[in-house]
């Protein structure tokens, strides 16, 4: 149910307030320019740029916003979907004693963007968000901390290395150091809250 609201939101957000205030605003500068509506088949082919992206491929949604930014930060905990999965209550994500970045070392993080995907975007009476996804182009730096419980995946850069992938699992202290690599934290019914790296060098102690 938690989900399904967060899917509802999402929803409206993106194609009744983002994607209407994203179109006025390419065509804004044209003082003499008459609004009209625009059907789904001539919006899927609008794209803007400038400090925020716009675009529409195929069943996605995509926003993307030309920022970036350094970050040193220590977080006591961080917990993300708490339900029943499997008939089992828990977190997907249960993560505490976090170290985002180093002192002198910050995390760096730049090409932020927001997704949603659709199972069929151009049916306007029936159309479902799938997903929401939050992410990163390019993620440089470490992340370190207590994994009580963590869903997702992360692809070990080294070959004998920890890759890491799948749902609640405890990971225990783990470091992972990022070197321009991509990132989302995707919302679905299916997989819940899920975070994911391109790839990283990963060291964990088992809990």
């Amino acid at each position: 149910m938690v989900l399904k609201k967060i899917f509802q939101f999402f929803s409206v957000a993106v194609l009744k307030i983002l994607i209407p205030s994203l179109v006025f605003s390419c065509f804004s500068s044209i003082s003499q320019a008459q609004m009209d509506k625009l059907p789904d088949s001539e919006l899927a082919m609008v794209t803007g740029t400038a400090l925020v992206a716009f675009s529409v491929t195929d069943n996605v949604v995509r926003i993307g916003l030309d920022l970036s930014f350094l970050t040193h930060t220590e977080i006591d905990s961080m917990k993300l979907g708490y339900y029943a999965k499997e008939a089992e209550p828990g977190w997907d994500n249960d993560w505490t004693d976090l170290q985002i970045g180093a002192p002198g070392e910050e995390l760096k993080v730049s090409g932020l963007y927001l997704e949603a995907v659709f199972d069929d975007i151009a049916d306007g009476d029936n159309r479902v968000i799938e997903s929401v996804r939050f992410g990163a182009e390019n993620v440089t730096g470490s992340l370190n901390g207590d994994f009580n419980s963590f869903t997702g995946d992360v692809a070990s850069i080294d070959v004998d290395g920890d890759s890491i992938e799948g749902d609640r699992i405890a990971l225990g202290n783990t470091t992972m150091i990022f070197n321009e690599t991509g990132f989302y934290l995707s919302v679905s019914q299916d997989k819940g809250y899920w975070f994911h790296w391109d790839e990283a060098l990963v060291e964990t102690t088992a809990p």
